[in-house]
C-alpha cells in the first residue's frame, strides 16, 4: 500500500505555477499575433495604393473617353429623333388610304358617297361618317344594315331623310274604293271610274294639272347637275342628302386579314420637337404620357408625341 504523505498544498502550487507559464506564453503569442497582423495590414494598404495610383491614369483615359461617348450619343439625338418622326409621319400616311380601301367594298352601291371621314375615338375604336345621298326611304333603312358588315363595325346612327316620296297605299274610304298608290309628298289620287268628290276624269284631270304647277318647266341646276363648272354633285330632286355615322371596335376575335386599323392617333411634330423631350447628354429622353403630351411606345417605339388627332377626309 501506498501512501501520499505530502500536504496538498505542495500540489496546488505546482498548478499555479504551470497556469502562469502557460498564461505568460499565451500573452506573448497573442503580442506576437497582433505585431504581425499589423506588418500584414500595413504592408496590404501599400500595395492597395500602389494598385491605385497604377490605375488612376488609365480610370482617368476611360472617362474621357465615356464622356466623349456621351457628347457624340447626345448630338445625335436631334437627328435620331427627327428620323423616328419623319417614319411614323410615313406609315401615318397610309393608315387613312388603305382604312378607306378596306371599308369601301362594304358599302351598298345605291349610296352615293360625297364625303368620307374619320374621326379618332380611342387606340381601339374610331368613328366613320359617310356623307351622301339616297334616293328612297327603303334604300336608307336598308343601308346601315349594309354598313354593319363592315368588320368591328357595332353601331350605326343615320340622320338627313326629311321628305318622304316612297309609294304608300292608303286605307280604302267611302269616297274611294279603289285606294290607288300614290307618292307620299303628292296626296291621295283620285280613281277614274268613280263618281264622287274625290273621283271620276275631271278629279284625276285637276290632280295632275295641280302636281304640273308644282314642277319646274326651265334648267334648274339642282345639285349641280348640267352646269358647266364641274363642282361636287348633291341630290337630285328625287333623292335627299344624308349620313351615316358607323362605330367601329377592333375585333380581337375577327382573322388577321379582316382586321381593321382603328389607330389614327397620329404624331405630333410640336411635341415630338420641342427642345423639353430631347434627351440631355447620357440621360433619356422621358417617355411622354397619354393626353395632351401624347403616347409613348418605349424603345424601338413610335416616337413621343403620339396624340390623337382629328381624321382625315376625303
Amino acid at each position: 500500500m501506498k501512501l501520499n504523505l505530502l500536504p496538498t498544498t505542495v500540489s496546488k502550487g505546482a498548478q499555479a505555477k504551470t497556469a502562469f507559464i502557460f498564461s505568460l506564453l499565451l500573452f506573448v503569442l497573442s503580442i506576437l499575433g497582433t505585431i504581425a497582423m499589423i506588418v500584414l495590414s500595413g504592408n496590404n494598404l501599400k500595395t492597395a495604393k500602389q494598385e491605385v495610383e497604377e490605375l488612376r491614369p488609365r480610370a482617368a483615359s476611360i472617362m474621357a473617353k465615356a464622356r466623349e461617348a456621351e457628347t457624340v450619343a447626345a448630338s445625335g439625338v436631334i437627328l435620331k429623333r427627327n428620323i423616328d418622326l419623319a417614319a411614323a409621319m410615313d406609315v401615318q400616311n397610309k393608315k387613312y388610304p388603305e382604312f378607306y380601301d378596306a371599308v369601301i367594298p362594304y358599302i351598298p352601291p345605291y349610296f352615293r358617297v360625297n364625303r368620307m371621314q374619320v374621326t379618332p375615338v380611342s387606340e381601339n375604336s374610331c368613328l366613320l361618317t359617310l356623307g351622301g345621298v339616297i334616293q328612297s326611304f327603303q334604300l336608307y333603312s336598308d343601308a346601315p344594315l349594309a354598313l354593319l358588315r363592315i368588320p368591328g363595325a357595332r353601331t350605326v346612327s343615320r340622320t338627313g331623310y326629311e321628305v318622304l316620296r316612297d309609294m304608300v297605299v292608303p286605307n280604302l274610304i267611302e269616297s274611294d274604293q279603289r285606294a290607288l298608290a300614290y307618292r307620299r309628298d303628292q296626296g291621295r289620287k283620285p280613281p277614274m271610274d268613280q263618281e264622287g268628290p274625290l273621283g271620276g276624269p275631271d278629279q284625276r284631270l285637276n290632280y295632275l294639272i295641280s302636281q304640273a304647277t308644282q314642277g319646274s318647266t326651265g334648267f334648274t341646276g339642282v345639285g349641280n347637275f348640267g352646269n358647266p363648272v364641274v363642282n361636287q354633285r348633291s341630290a337630285l330632286p328625287e333623292w335627299q342628302n344624308v349620313q351615316f355615322t358607323v362605330l367601329i371596335e377592333r375585333d380581337a376575335n375577327a382573322p388577321a386579314d379582316k382586321q381593321l386599323n382603328v389607330d389614327f392617333r397620329t404624331p405630333n411634330p410640336r411635341e415630338s420637337l420641342k427642345p423639353g423631350v430631347l434627351a440631355t447628354a447620357g440621360q433619356a429622353a422621358p417617355a411622354a404620357g397619354p393626353g395632351p403630351g401624347g403616347f409613348s411606345a418605349g424603345p424601338g417605339g413610335p416616337p413621343p408625341g403620339f396624340a390623337g388627332a382629328p381624321g382625315g377626309e376625303e
